[in-house]
């Protein structure tokens, strides 16, 4: 029996939780595990789109849902006391700084035969694809990239198994994320360090590229890369 839209809409309503985020996968995966109706990724997308709409949940970003009434706390957190907001300031810049990557998070289309996501340039990726490779077979202690690139952004997807990426901006600030769902990825800028890393054994990172190779635009000394982002 098929699920009708008035319904999805009804269980995600009941069964989000306060205090954490969803993507369009995880409401499949919700409704999957509270009803045995079936449903299409059209109708879902339908009833997210609904719900946002009238306020009943929270688009945050791009594929990032929540409760409408966490929202509203961070708006509400948003407006406090200036020497909070100072304090909170200064954790940012010692730890979480902006480097200029990003996540990305896209939507997967599936049903019981399994699951499809698509992805096109300049619009689900922010540039036009010149070049795509895949890593795959590296050990958990190997260190790939370790480079910065003065033309070339990247977006990495874990197609399958998880890896981290770290990214060093060369003024201090670094981030690390967890690549570990095939729906998500993250967007890298030119001219940040990276280095990609703890691979799983089934690890196959997906490397979409903005340029054609050119070993000229790779920087591949970190001192040499530090010295020019800080000129």
């Amino acid at each position: 029996m098929k699920m009708s839209t008035a319904e999805i809409k009804m269980i995600i309503k009941k069964q989000i939780s306060d205090g954490k985020n969803y993507t369009p996968s995880d409401f499949s995966e919700l409704l999957k595990a509270t009803s045995d109706k079936t449903f299409t990724i059209g109708q879902l997308s339908g009833a997210i789109k609904q719900l946002a709409d009238n306020g009943d949940i929270q688009k945050k970003e791009r594929g990032l849902y929540c409760r409408a009434e966490d929202h509203m706390e961070n708006k509400k957190y948003a407006t406090q006391s200036e020497t909070k907001k100072k304090q909170n300031e200064s954790l940012k810049k010692t730890n979480t700084k902006e480097t200029g990557a990003r996540m990305l998070e896209f939507l997967p289309h599936g049903d019981e035969r399994g699951h499809l996501v698509v992805v096109e340039g300049m619009k689900d990726i922010p540039f036009e694809i010149k070049r795509i490779f895949y890593i795959y077979g590296s050990d958990k202690d190997v260190v790939r990239g370790q480079h910065a690139n003065r033309k070339t952004q990247f977006v990495l997807i874990n197609v399958a198994g998880t890896s981290k990426v770290r990214v060093d901006d060369g003024k201090g600030n670094e981030t690390i994320y967890s690549l570990n769902r095939p729906h998500t990825g993250i967007y890298l800028p030119t001219m940040v360090w990276k280095d990609m890393y703890d691979f799983s054994k089934d690890s196959v990172l997906l490397c979409l590229a903005s340029e054609p190779y050119d070993a000229e635009e790779y920087i591949r000394d970190y001192k040499e890369f530090v010295e020019i982002v800080n000129k």
